[in-house]
């Protein structure tokens, strides 16, 4: 079984060189938190979205439980992190200084439209990673001509 489940990772890979990306957004699954070790992952978006990892791995730690309790309200991980998010930016100037979201934020939108992606995708039958290019930076395209 593993065999199979190394193919597919090497298949995935060779087909599309951006899977490391999609898969770097699993930093922001909160059903299955105590397995995933979320530092390499944050570090791969902060490498490929081009903000600073120390501040985004800051923000992420402060809002983590936040969003914990939202889902542990019956939320999906992706509503958790917007409620959290919006939560903190609706409070008073200080509240928000002392909890900042702007690099998070950044981060979340892409995540957001990743899932986007990928439910619009299953709902016409398309192929999924070719609908998650669409979210990926710019520079991570292939240009022709």
């Amino acid at each position: 079984m593993q065999l199979f489940v190394d193919m597919a990772v090497e298949t995935l890979r060779s087909e599309f060189p951006d899977f490391d990306i999609v898969m770097a957004f699993s930093a922001f699954d909160l059903e299955h938190s105590n397995k995933a070790k979320p530092e390499e992952r944050l570090q791969r978006l902060s490498q490929v979205f081009e903000v600073d990892f120390d501040q985004l791995a800051q923000e992420f730690w402060d809002l983590r439980p936040l969003a914990m309790h939202e889902f542990s309200k019956g939320c999906t991980c992706c509503q958790a992190w917007v409620r959290t998010v919006q939560r903190i930016e609706t409070r008073q100037a200080a509240v928000r200084r002392q909890h900042p979201t702007a690099t998070i934020r950044q981060i979340l939108l892409r995540y957001l439209k990743v899932k986007i992606a990928y439910w619009f995708c299953l709902l016409l039958g398309v192929n999924n990673f070719v609908c998650f290019w669409l979210c990926l930076p710019s520079k991570h395209f292939v240009r022709f001509g």
